[in-house]
């Protein structure tokens, strides 16, 4: 299904969910919070003061929406197929018009048909004809307009109802923890990653070699910090993310970086993991922890220590492509005490990178206590 164009939509009573898949890749997500039960609660006074509350109620969700097709990729003149998750209320009108349909999807007319029934009948109507439980039916309407809207902004032409459940992910993040299922998230983490640091112009030949030097000097540099996996995947997207605070002012970036990214979804991280990237891509500039402890002081000692680490790594990393021109093709590393030397293979002079190295290489040394130096090597 996903060569083709796809959104998966969970929509669940405070929020909505999508993610788009093309080419048969992961491509987007993010979240909203506007779901069902938020928008009847937030418009209830509504419905007995205003002649056309179900217009109003359209113009709410629609104004809710605008913006958020915007951050929505390309290709949306594309027809798409939708695959609806949560959804509960509307479930039950879906495999009604489902079984009249006769298949196991239903198309953009079923789905209209279905809309221009439901939208103005009655309570009676909809427990009697869709088998409506009496407590969905102030559901229904709100839920049958978002659902709509959503369906136009993807450009929707089949919609299949999925019957995950938050169950099935928790047991399935189970058994991933246990060993009885592989499952790498990390390429989608990097993607939606990479994502964000488009949508802020962040510039792409600095940011993939700062991460391209950045992930060598963690591999290189495990007898020193004796992190796994996971903080590698961390420094990762720090590396991708770190300058989105250029998008604002390209003075004092980083501190831009942190509150963009503290604001910002990043999927598949945990909220602590988040507010840590956060924090590494605060602190691979000018500023270090030792001097801001007002926003450090509050993280775990095991997570303070993280941070850290990986800011360090990056910091080096960053110095290494100062000049935004790439003039260090690659490097090598090795631990001689009291010094790391990292040889770098480049095609020009590095007076700018070594004058900004050594002024980041401060705090490397007081995170690892060794001394990281440049070797210059010339690229034939």
């Amino acid at each position: 299904m996903i060569t083709k164009p796809t959104y998966l939509l969970g929509i669940n009573s405070g929020s909505v969910g999508i993610s788009h898949y093309d080419q048969s890749n992961f491509v987007f997500s993010r979240s909203l919070r506007l779901g069902p039960v938020r928008i009847a609660e937030v418009l209830e006074d509504l419905q007995s003061s205003v002649p056309n509350y179900v217009e109003v109620l359209d113009d709410y969700i629609s104004s809710q929406i605008v913006d958020f097709g915007r951050f929505l990729p390309g290709r949306r003149d594309q027809p798409s197929n939708v695959v609806m998750l949560g959804v509960a209320p509307f479930a039950t009108l879906f495999r009604q018009q489902q079984s009249k349909a006769g298949v196991e999807e239903l198309s953009k007319a079923d789905f209209q048909a279905l809309y221009e029934d439901v939208l103005n009948a009655s309570d009676q109507y909809l427990m009697d004809k869709y088998e409506v439980d009496e407590e969905d039916v102030r559901l229904i309407v709100p839920e049958l307009l978002l659902i709509n809207e959503l369906l136009q902004l993807t450009n929707a032409e089949k919609i299949w109802l999925g019957n995950v459940t938050v169950l099935d992910g928790l047991i399935i993040q189970e058994a991933i923890k246990l060993g009885y299922k592989k499952y790498n998230f990390n390429d989608q983490i990097v993607t939606a990653a990479k994502n964000i640091a488009d949508r802020y112009n962040v510039e792409p030949k600095h940011r993939d070699l700062v991460t391209k030097f950045s992930l060598h000097l963690f591999d290189q540099l495990k007898p020193l910090h004796h992190l796994g996996k996971r903080e590698r995947l961390l420094l990762q997207v720090a590396a991708i993310v770190h300058d989105v605070g250029s998008y604002i002012d390209p003075h004092q970036h980083y501190l831009h970086s942190d509150y963009i990214l503290q604001a910002t979804e990043l999927m598949g991280l945990t909220d602590t993991e988040k507010r840590m990237v956060a924090l590494i891509s605060r602190y691979h500039s000018a500023q270090t922890p030792s001097k801001d402890i007002r926003h450090f002081g509050h993280l775990q000692v095991e997570q303070r220590l993280l941070v850290s680490k990986l800011s360090a790594i990056l910091r080096i990393a960053d110095a290494l492509d100062d000049g935004r021109k790439q003039k260090i093709d690659k490097i090598s590393v090795s631990i001689r005490n009291p010094r790391v030397i990292i040889t770098c293979f480049a095609h020009d002079d590095l007076f700018l990178e070594n004058w900004v190295f050594a002024q980041k290489a401060e705090f490397f040394k007081e995170v690892f206590g060794l001394t990281p130096v440049i070797k210059l090597r010339g690229v034939r």
